[in-house]
């Protein structure tokens, strides 16, 4: 996996929740979930795009895997309601996988599958992780986000 620069990639925000994707200056009539382009990351033939809705002390992450021809492959939101998140420390630590923090006080880790597995959709054994509305899935997520604290 390799880092991808904004230059190559990028997101042009279309309304409050969704971006049209840029490649390389020009817009594409593709369409992501989230405002605000945290990171890219390409991985063989495909991009993993990393996107906030820039809603701050309630921002969701959205995670893309996207193809050459800039369809969705698989989606997942990482949110919770009143929870401050803040997409930081990106770490590529596998050729398929990277590890950052956001919701939770928590290390995400995102692997991208090479063939897709069956799944339910909807359903996440993670508190906080939503999918698509999709039976085949390539990206794994796992986290164990802790509940925040106000004082």
């Amino acid at each position: 996996m390799i880092l991808v620069p904004k230059s190559d990639f990028d997101l042009v925000a279309i309304d409050d929740q969704k971006s049209a994707i840029v490649d390389h200056g020009r817009q594409t009539q593709s369409n992501v979930r989230g405002t605000m382009l945290e990171l890219c990351a390409r991985y063989k033939d495909w991009f993993l795009v990393f996107a906030t809705d820039n809603t701050p002390f309630e921002d969701m992450l959205h995670v893309h895997l996207v193809d050459n021809n800039f369809n969705i492959l698989d989606s997942i939101t990482i949110s919770a309601m009143y929870s401050t998140g803040s997409f930081s420390e990106p770490q590529l630590i596998a050729p398929n996988k990277i590890v950052f923090r956001f919701i939770g006080d928590t290390d995400w880790t995102i692997t991208i599958l090479d063939r897709a597995k069956l799944g339910l959709p909807y359903l996440s054994p993670i508190k906080g992780v939503r999918r698509a509305w999709q039976c085949r899935q390539y990206l794994e997520v796992s986290g164990q986000p802790k509940p925040e604290v106000y004082s």
